[in-house]
């Protein structure tokens, strides 16, 4: 009868630490709280775009929270032709890199085919990279000094090899 009870104890036990180790992981949004584009009720929950990484945006407002209407639009069509562009480079990049492990895993590799592979590769990153930047290029054209400077922050912080 006893060893009944300290088995029910110890399971009880056990399950309620299980629940409170995972109460972190269950309360967390999903997506990593990210909020719709331009501006939705997850981002005005970050107040100000400030994390514990960077300062945020000191006093201006983020500038996808002040796009009017026609901003919208424009922008959200931009990116669209951006990710349509992108993913095309990106699916003959990794089609290119397959072939690339293919040749070099050859019985007798031929160094010429491999550099030319290499140089295929390096184009098309060189065709992501440059649609990227001309992409930012254009969003700046479109908007307004104030929006700009909250975006070239934006900009500035981001990771240079995830351009």
């Amino acid at each position: 009868m006893k060893i009944n009870r300290k088995l029910t104890v110890i399971t009880v036990c056990v399950f309620v630490l299980g629940l409170l180790l995972m109460m972190p992981v269950i309360a967390e949004p999903m997506h990593g709280g990210k909020a719709a584009h331009h501006g939705g009720s997850a981002v005005e929950a970050k107040k100000g775009h400030k994390s514990k990484k960077s300062k945020g945006h000191l006093f201006s407002a983020h500038w996808a929270k002040t796009l009017d209407d026609q901003q919208k639009l424009d922008i959200d069509k931009m990116h669209l032709e951006l990710v349509k562009q992108q993913s095309g480079y990106k699916a003959e990049l990794k089609s290119r890199e397959a072939e690339l492990n293919l040749l070099i895993i050859e019985d007798k590799t031929n160094l010429k085919n491999v550099k030319a592979k290499i140089s295929q590769i390096v184009a098309l990153k060189e065709r992501i990279m440059l649609a990227r930047f001309v992409h930012i290029a254009e969003m700046r054209a479109r908007l307004n000094d104030q929006q700009r400077i909250s975006y070239d922050m934006g900009v500035m912080k981001r990771n240079p090899k995830k351009h």
